[in-house]
């Protein structure tokens, strides 16, 4: 069986002329936000959460006195970080937008 060529998602190759563009995140509207934050207040909600939350990986795994024992202990906390990431992505999601820090304009030299 010949083999095949991996494709290196997200990687651009210096010898072609591909950009990696990635979306730009969408604006919540304050109503977008408040139903958001409604949904997030429901019983429904904090019942799907308690679920989710009980199907994280366990801290405790196997094969930690093998020679690759640091390796799997280090994978488990990253897939356990993954999870407490993305439910802090998502409880931003209703916080109101940062206001943009107005720029100062350099113009002490004009007076000169």
């Amino acid at each position: 069986m010949p083999k095949q060529k991996s494709a290196k998602a997200g990687v651009a190759s210096r010898e072609t002329e591909d950009t990696i563009t990635r979306e730009e995140p969408v604006a919540l509207t304050l109503e977008d936000r408040t139903a958001l934050r409604t949904f997030f207040a429901g019983a429904p909600f904090k019942k799907a959460l308690h679920n989710a939350r009980l199907k994280q990986p366990s801290v405790f795994t196997g094969g930690l006195d093998t020679p690759l024992g640091a390796t799997i202990a280090n994978n488990r906390l990253h897939e356990i970080r993954g999870w407490k990431l993305f439910e802090a992505a998502l409880g931003t999601q209703v916080e109101d937008p940062k206001l943009k820090p107005v720029v100062a304009v350099d113009d002490y030299l004009r007076d000169r």
